[in-house]
């Protein structure tokens, strides 16, 4: 059997609500919407901040895929507008290309591009420069 959402049990082959669970469910999305964070709520009932959030971002509390309903759709509906409020996620940094090439410990660079990419083919050696002739 699959394992399930914290507030609910396996009965007779069937998903039941487990009252003792379900009423710590209640108390995490009343006290979120009350102006609790994710941090307070998990040390009040002893979980970890991930499972308050996992508890309140899973749409099966509200009675989908088949799950008991623990509670109602629109104050699920108020939790997930208030996460989005909360979570903003900052956009990756991209990497700087490298602007200036450099050979050893001399530095030896350009800022012009095209100069750079002179320096560059210099360094270059032919098989015959390096091993000579065969």
């Amino acid at each position: 059997m699959p394992k399930l959402k914290y507030g609910y049990q396996w009965q007779i082959g069937s998903i039941v609500i487990n009252p003792d669970q379900a009423d710590v469910v209640k108390q995490i999305f009343t006290g979120f919407l009350a102006g609790q964070n994710r941090n307070q709520l998990a040390s009040q009932f002893n979980l970890t901040h991930t499972t308050v959030l996992r508890i309140l971002t899973s749409n099966k509390y509200a009675g989908a895929e088949d799950y008991p309903q623990i509670i109602s759709a629109a104050d699920f509906k108020q939790v997930q507008e208030k996460l989005k409020q909360q979570i903003v996620r900052k956009p990756k940094k991209q990497p700087t290309p490298p602007t200036k090439f450099y050979r050893g410990i001399i530095n030896r660079y350009s800022d012009d591009a095209f100069k750079q990419a002179e320096h560059i083919y210099q360094l270059i050696y032919s098989e015959v420069e390096v091993y000579g002739e065969s």
